[in-house]
């Protein structure tokens, strides 16, 4: 999970059974990165499979997405929606990290997220939690 030795002694001592008795999340946040994105291999297999699924099990995302439950405006809008516009739209000081025409996944600036995320929230973004 990492090969750093501070790290290591600190999950040593908060799990003293062993890895298996881990929290998920915590694994999930020491699993390494896939280069170019911001999670690491786990977390991208369960939001790729996960949201496919979810997306076509959803009937207002498959059989009723039509004008008659969104009106023509309403799926212009999805259509052209992003992950990026919705953050920018509910957090407009991100722009300083993302554009409204990049992907919002990618890796963004850890520091600056860092500072960005305890600006907003107020909370310390610890040690195994930087973006």
């Amino acid at each position: 999970m990492t090969d750093d030795q501070e790290t290591i002694d600190l999950l040593r001592d908060a799990y003293p059974e062993g890895i298996d008795t881990m929290d998920a999340v915590i694994g999930l946040h020491l699993e390494k990165k896939i280069p170019g994105a911001i999670f690491g291999e786990t977390t991208y297999v369960v939001l790729a499979f996960d949201t496919a699924k979810r997306t076509d099990r959803d009937r207002f995302l498959t059989e009723c997405f039509t004008a008659e439950y969104y009106t023509k405006f309403g799926i212009d809008y999805v259509d052209s929606c992003s992950m990026s516009k919705i953050l920018l739209r509910h957090y407009p000081e991100m722009r300083d990290f993302i554009r409204k025409d990049t992907n919002a996944f990618i890796p963004w600036d850890k520091y600056k997220a860092k500072k960005l995320y305890e600006d907003v929230t107020g909370t310390f973004l610890g040690r195994f939690f930087y973006l």
